[in-house]
């Protein structure tokens, strides 16, 4: 194939062919065998001067993008190394957590039989608080000055109050029962729960240590 020198004419109007529609006509790599591909050609002395004005410059930037990647990639380990230790924290805090909602699950489990077990036996001590409860306004009342009640004129007290309620007596020394009591014939004695719910309804007209400061007075 050779090119029509000297035949170029201006405004000439285009024919279609019907090669023109040929596969091998219109393959990219056949185009390139006859035009080739569009490449930049230096010669040597034109690749040095080019090399000498712009390799350092290209060099410097080329170290300033590895660098600059270099410092992303430590930021990154930085930030990784921290999260972590943030992931670390986390998951012990949610240890400790699951741990503390367990603990509370199984006191929600519990607690209507415990508080099952706190109505019943408060229940049973009605008996001895139709004692108990007057005879604490009792001694409230006659208190003077200073007075502090000792553990024996309690248990005196409870005795003689407990003589007003002759109904009350079997269920109190049932509700009271140990071996002890029974062994030393003393199902009244108030040496248990008894005697320091008692103390507690005084306050502090219950004496802390032995030693009797006044009688306790029957009504």
């Amino acid at each position: 194939m050779s090119p029509l020198i000297g035949k170029e004419h201006e405004a000439v109007r285009a024919k279609l062919y019907a090669f023109a529609h040929h596969s091998s006509l219109g393959d990219e790599e056949v185009f390139e065998q006859h035009t080739g591909k569009q490449t930049l050609c230096l010669n040597a002395g034109d690749f040095e001067r080019v090399l000498q004005e712009h390799g350092e410059h290209t060099k410097s930037a080329y170290s300033a993008r590895i660098a600059e990647l270099e410092q992303n990639v430590t930021d990154l380990k930085a930030v990784n190394s921290l999260q972590g230790a943030d992931l670390t924290k986390l998951t012990e805090e949610n240890a400790k957590l699951l741990a503390a909602d367990a603990e509370h699950r199984k006191k929600l489990q519990t607690l209507p039989a415990r508080e099952g077990n706190v109505e019943s036996r408060e229940e049973k001590r009605i008996p001895f608080w139709r004692v108990a409860a007057p005879l604490v306004n009792r001694l409230i009342a006659e208190a003077g000055s200073g007075t502090q009640y000792t553990r024996p004129q309690i248990q005196d007290a409870f005795l003689q109050d407990l003589d007003n309620f002759p109904e009350l007596k079997p269920a109190i020394q049932d509700l009271m029962r140990t071996a002890k009591k029974e062994s030393e014939n003393t199902p009244f004695a108030l040496d248990g729960w008894g005697m320091e719910a008692i103390r507690l309804a005084l306050g502090d007209l219950a004496k802390k240590e032995g030693g009797a400061t006044r009688k306790a007075e029957k009504h």
